[in-house]
């Protein structure tokens, strides 16, 4: 796993906790995990700097380092997008940026670009150990399950990915993607308030248009029945099964974007 030749460490940062998974390119080892809990009272630049000096996995030398960032984003098509747009793009669409650097992602296969930001201070912390970090937002692994998925299939599709008090979702109208958003989700109801009320925006057939989605089981059986009570297909989505095959398929534990960036990004 040291060999600088074939390794990626992943620094996943999120709402409440920062992890370091190391993976080796052909998928041949499980991954290498260490995580802590995020100190709320402290930055986001000093919780990683303190993880960063004092972590094993992060005083190996790796052939790649990316950072697999947790923040809003919007959407641009593609066919509108250049690169260097971000920033103006990120400005406009969010309020509270002072502090953060604007990044791009493409998704070819959902047609769109995210536009994000992330902690400035954090950015530079980061560089002073992994010059040539990259940064990506965590949710592209997902969306591009769901885009994937969506352009097997015809008809009105929704996907929700319900995590860490956000549901995450995207429809699509005959492989084509006509929404994609996170919103704040504390239960299970929020979610599916939000999911309906794409359905009615979208001018969605109740009769035909399926959701599938990936939640806590906590959270999974009470969605299932809500949204049943409205929509005539609902479906709970076992994450597992988009790594069948891989060294990714049986760690369950790993979050579901950490896991897909891992297996898109090679």
């Amino acid at each position: 796993m040291g060999n600088a030749n074939n390794s990626l460490l992943c620094i996943r940062a999120g709402l409440n906790e920062i992890s370091l998974t190391a993976c080796s390119y052909y998928g041949d080892e499980a991954p290498e995990q260490e995580s802590r809990p995020v100190d709320l009272d402290a930055s986001l630049n000093v919780n990683l700097r303190d993880f960063l000096s004092s972590s094993p996995l992060a005083r190996r030398r790796y052939a790649r380092v990316a950072v697999l960032a947790d923040a809003p984003y919007a959407l641009k098509p593609l066919k509108y997008f250049s690169v260097g747009d971000e920033d103006r793009i990120y400005r406009h669409c969010f309020h509270d940026t002072a502090g953060k650097r604007a990044f791009f992602e493409p998704v070819p296969v959902l047609g769109a670009a995210f536009i994000f930001g992330w902690d400035e201070a954090a950015y530079k912390v980061t560089c002073d150990l992994f010059p040539d970090i990259s940064v990506h937002i965590g949710v592209v692994g997902p969306a591009t399950h769901f885009a994937t998925a969506a352009r097997m299939a015809s008809g009105e599709r929704l996907y929700a990915w319900v995590h860490e008090n956000q549901t995450d979702l995207f429809a699509f109208r005959n492989g084509r993607l006509l929404l994609g958003n996170r919103y704040e989700t504390l239960t299970s109801d929020d979610s599916a308030y939000y999911i309906m009320l794409a359905v009615k925006v979208l001018r969605f057939d109740m009769q035909h248009a399926a959701c599938s989605y990936i939640a806590p089981a906590p959270i999974a059986g009470a969605l299932q029945s809500r949204l049943s009570m409205f929509l005539s297909e609902v479906r709970q989505l076992d994450a597992d099964t988009f790594f069948a095959g891989t060294a990714l398929h049986p760690v369950g534990e790993l979050p579901l974007d950490l896991r897909s960036f891992m297996m898109y990004k090679f």
